[in-house]
């Protein structure tokens, strides 16, 4: 993260570091070394879910700006209007919100508002799901989501397998004056279990539109 944090900045490029897992009482003392590292390289915003990384802020005394995750699963002005009483800068609304829902929001706050634009649409409500926690162990809200939702399965023994649970990828390419003008500064593409090569074409291709 050091390197990286470097190596962006020598662009004028920031880099933010997601902590939106859900913590449980006895890893707090590790949370706090890892927030004190990441003050100290630098890096440029926290991505976090949980909000007891707003009172870990608070008790050490960062100045790291914070970011809410879309697994905060924020989708109105009373939601936002809080953060933003919580020290918070950006929020990256739900990505189950109509374009109305986002215009409304944003011109009741103050906060940077993100956009989920491109990526996997969950079957559950913005992650919210325990689906990989039951099937492999690996919870979706610990950030080890195995996409099970995303795999082909049969109706019944020997049937023919299809993509029963799996909604079509979001792509708002075509919809991004749509998203400027509702309030959206800031555009999410999903990099979770995605090649590099298939990230940089994705990103490249947002950018110059």
């Amino acid at each position: 993260i050091k390197r990286a944090v470097s190596f962006l900045h020598d662009q004028n490029k920031k880099l933010y570091i997601t902590i939106n897992n859900l913590f449980i009482e006895k890893e707090t003392e590790e949370i706090k070394d890892y927030l004190l590292l990441l003050e100290d390289i630098g890096v440029d915003a926290l991505i976090v879910q949980d909000l007891s990384i707003v009172n870990l802020k608070k008790e050490l005394n960062l100045t790291i700006p914070l970011h809410a995750s879309v697994q905060m699963g924020i989708g109105n002005s009373e939601a936002v209007n809080f953060l933003e009483e919580q020290g918070f800068s950006r929020v990256i609304l739900s990505k189950n919100l109509s374009l109305e829902e986002i215009t409304a929001i944003s011109k009741n706050t103050n906060l940077s508002i993100e956009f989920f634009a491109h990526g996997d649409l969950c079957i559950s409500h913005t992650g919210q799901c325990y689906m990989s926690s039951f099937i492999a162990g690996a919870s979706s809200n610990r950030g080890r989501c195995i996409k099970p939702c995303r795999w082909q399965y049969a109706i019944r023994p020997g049937g023919e397998k299809a993509y029963y649970l799996a909604h079509n990828d979001l792509s708002l390419y075509p919809f991004i004056t749509d998203l400027m003008d509702a309030g959206v500064c800031s555009l999410k593409i999903e990099g979770r279990m995605r090649s590099a090569d298939y990230l940089s074409s994705i990103v490249a291709i947002y950018r110059q539109a």
